[in-house]
């Protein structure tokens, strides 16, 4: 996957998918338990912080950020681990995470919509990191770098269709993170 999905018109594919619903303490030790009950092995670490956003890994049953700061739970406001097959999903509601952990390839037969939106800021790389910069916005995000050369990056999302319980009308019903890759297009300098 890469910029082709951005240059491609949208394609529904089919496969299979299972969620299930999920409620953990707001704690760290919660957070990996649930990742560690769930076999997420490696994954790509998204979190929304009440005052900021970070991105990291979780590896061998610990989570790994480029500025080697802990995750701290009690300013968390959003988090997601993902990778190609799964993701797991947590909002902060009141005392609680709740959320959803959403598996591919068992389940329900489902279909879904792959999309890439390209991430603001050209790439920097720092060994095992790479930070998105624009300069213009004064923006930096930095992520774990990917192992092909790009100068940009992009984020897939995964689009499930289903039909609205409440209107029964056919629309996305979840939506996932699947994996951020290069996003370079032909003709850029």
């Amino acid at each position: 996957m890469s910029a082709e999905l951005a240059l491609n018109p949208l394609r529904i594919c089919a496969g299979t998918s299972r969620s299930d619903s999920c409620a953990l303490r707001i704690s760290v030790e919660d957070i990996a338990g649930e990742l560690v009950r769930r076999g997420i092995q490696e994954g790509i670490v998204i979190l929304w912080q009440v005052d900021q956003i970070r991105c990291g890994t979780w590896r061998n049953g610990a989570f790994h950020f480029a500025d080697e700061r802990p995750l701290d739970a009690a300013l968390l406001v959003e988090l997601s681990v993902f990778d190609a097959a799964c993701e797991l999903r947590l909002r902060r509601e009141d005392s609680e995470l709740l959320g959803r952990f959403r598996q591919d390839g068992t389940g329900e037969p489902v279909e879904y919509v792959d999309s890439m939106a390209r991430l603001m800021g050209e790439r920097e790389d720092q060994g095992a990191w790479m930070t998105l910069r624009d300069r213009e916005r004064k923006l930096k995000l930095t992520l774990p770098a990917l192992t092909e050369p790009c100068r940009y990056v992009g984020l897939v999302t995964r689009s499930y269709i289903g039909i609205h319980e409440k209107t029964t009308q056919a629309g996305y019903i979840d939506d996932r993170f699947l994996a951020i890759v290069p996003a370079d297009m032909k003709g850029e300098e």
